[in-house]
């Protein structure tokens, strides 16, 4: 865009007292409205808002009651929709309440915030001001994260003609912690399509999408996290585009092995080096 000498700029939105905003997007169609995530200072609690930049107006549409992990994030469509994904969705907001920024003595006590009847996945907002759930393949879960810090601002990213979204979801599986990436596409009726596009034992997301490519973030319990880029439609065609692990230290760190445990939960074990397979098979 066209820089803005900053004694013209001027503020849109202010967030509350140790707050801070997260992703945010401008509506296609309408050039005054922006989406923002606002998250309250104790970090557990989030809001989305819905800006008019010439009466500064913020609405409040959705609130997050759980993102102690991943904090919302959103984008538009190309039909005008908010998309958003939620970790613990409160969309019963009885009435148009005052946002964080405008009364934050009134979100003191979480405990007066929402505890039940809360929805986590992608939602897209509709005309009628409701949230409707979009589905993902194989019941994938857009609220759990592995390790590691969540991604800023965003862990959802959309392509240049707003048609499809990238989002990072944990499987539903019981035997893994890991990530993986879901290509969503959204067709003029409104309807959408879900494929899952990579995976593995660790925790991924990605930062841009093309018409045939994209880009993603991939960090490992033996790696930093390094950028990559590879085709939709070629899932061999993955090239490693940055290397943040000195070789050296690369060199010394172990692979952990994902286990089950008897009790049905997993975890990831770093066995000495000179432990054998026969007893790397021991679980």
């Amino acid at each position: 865009g066209e820089y803005v000498p900053e004694a013209f700029a001027e503020d849109v939105f202010v967030a509350s007292a140790g707050g801070s905003i997260g992703s945010f997007d401008k509506a296609p169609d309408e050039p005054f409205r922006v989406a923002v995530t606002h998250r309250l200072a104790d970090a557990m609690v989030a809001e989305v808002l819905v800006v008019d930049l010439l009466t500064r107006k913020a609405t409040c549409m959705a609130r997050d009651a759980r993102v102690e992990y991943a904090a919302p994030s959103l984008g538009y469509l190309h039909d005008g929709r908010l998309l958003c994904r939620f970790g613990g969705l409160c969309a019963d907001l009885d009435g148009a309440p005052p946002c964080f920024a405008e009364d934050p003595a009134a979100y003191v006590d979480l405990a007066d915030g929402p505890a039940a009847n809360l929805a986590h996945g992608l939602f897209a907002l509709g005309d009628d001001g409701c949230w409707e759930a979009v589905p993902l393949f194989d019941r994938a879960d857009v609220a759990a994260r592995s390790y590691g810090p969540a991604p800023a601002p965003r862990d959802l990213v959309l392509d240049a003609a707003r048609r499809r979204a990238i989002v990072t979801a944990r499987p539903a599986v019981a035997n893994s912690v890991g990530e993986a990436l879901y290509l969503v596409s959204f067709r003029d009726d409104g309807t959408s399509a879900c494929d899952r596009l990579r995976g593995g034992a660790a925790a991924t997301h990605a930062v841009a999408l093309s018409d045939d490519r994209y880009l993603f973030v991939l960090r490992t319990p033996s790696s930093w996290g390094d950028l990559y880029e590879r085709y939709v439609d070629n899932e061999f065609s993955v090239c490693q585009l940055t290397k943040t692990m000195p070789i050296t230290l690369s060199a010394k760190a172990a692979r952990p092995d994902e286990i089950r445990i008897d009790d049905g939960s997993h975890a990831l074990v770093y066995w000495p080096p000179t432990v054998g397979d026969a007893v790397r098979k021991v679980q």
